[in-house]
């Protein structure tokens, strides 16, 4: 995990965030669902195909993945993922 920890609260205090959506159009609404939750340490970012998510998988350095939406569907997303041994939490 690439966040250090709060250990009081057992929380991230840097929260890294790769969001897979085909359009980036969540984004908006997911950094804001995250703001109004008072989690503000967090680091948003948006990749639109399965390609850009293996390449983000490689550098491993995110702290967790939402998938949105894929093109070619969420088991062909999950097949490439395991090519790179994904351990990030999606």
């Amino acid at each position: 995990m690439n966040s250090t920890v709060d250990k009081a609260l057992c929380l991230p205090t840097n929260l890294k965030i790769l969001l897979v959506d085909d359009g980036c159009g969540s984004l908006s609404r997911i950094h804001r669902l995250l703001s109004d939750s008072g989690f503000s340490n967090f680091e948003l970012n948006c990749v639109t195909t399965a390609v850009a998510a293996v390449n983000n998988f490689r550098e491993n350095a995110h702290d967790v993945c939402l998938v949105d939406s894929v093109p070619g569907g969420f088991e062909d997303f999950l097949a490439h993922a395991k090519t790179v041994a994904c351990e990030i939490p999606m």
